[in-house]
Parts: C-alpha cells; sequence; structure tokens
C-alpha cells in the first residue's frame, strides 16, 4: 500500500481539501476547551515552537499534493517501519490475521518477547 502513496488516484484533489477542512475544524474545535488548548500549545512549543503553531492553519490551507509526494518520498517510502497491532484474545481468534497478514511475507519473522525465558 505504501508503495502507492504517491500514486495520481490514490487520493482525490476533493479529498485533500476535504482532509484540511477536517484538521482546520479538529484544531478550532480543541480550542474551545481550555483544558484542551493549554495541551496542544505546550505540545507545539515542546515540538516546534509557538510561531509554528501561530501559522499552522495558514501552512495547512496552502498544503498541495506535491507537498504530500515530497513528504511521502523523504520520510515513508522505502524507509524502515514498525507495525503494531493491538486486540484482544478473542479480537484475534474472530479475525484470523497471521503474522503474515500483519507484516507480510518478506517481512523477517519476529521474534517473542518471552523468547528464550
Amino acid at each position: 500500500e505504501v508503495a502507492h502513496f504517491n500514486d495520481p488516484g490514490y487520493f482525490t484533489d476533493e479529498e485533500l481539501e476535504s482532509a484540511k477542512a477536517l484538521l482546520e475544524a479538529d484544531d478550532l474545535y480543541s480550542r474551545e476547551k481550555m483544558s484542551e488548548y493549554s495541551h496542544t500549545i505546550s505540545f507545539w512549543w515542546a515540538s516546534t515552537g509557538l510561531d509554528y503553531f501561530r501559522g499552522y492553519l495558514k501552512r495547512l490551507r496552502a498544503t498541495s499534493r506535491g507537498d504530500i509526494n515530497r513528504y511521502v518520498t523523504t520520510y515513508i517510502q522505502g524507509k524502515p517501519h514498525v507495525g503494531l497491532a493491538l486486540m484482544s484474545e478473542e479480537s484475534a481468534k474472530v479475525s484470523a490475521l497471521t503474522e503474515a497478514d500483519l507484516i507480510g511475507t518478506d517481512a523477517p519473522r519476529a521474534k517473542s518477547a518471552t523468547a528464550g525465558k
């Protein structure tokens, strides 16, 4: 799936605009509760600085398909990654997922955390 992230038809322009609108609405909604807003501000201050936070919506609105493609190429495609599937035993039995379903047949076999104990 990751190999197709940059395919021209992977997402439409309308889906991109919808995603931007949802992210903007989420940002604005988070400001309605002071407790949530203080967490948001502290996150941005600690991770990027308040100047980045102040310009977030403007940059979000300006995000293009090309920006996303560059990000995917630079940080996602062809890069090591970690996947995690966490579910109850009951859900695992119902889903019948195998290790190959979760990590693919080309991936090295995972070692159990309790192996060798």
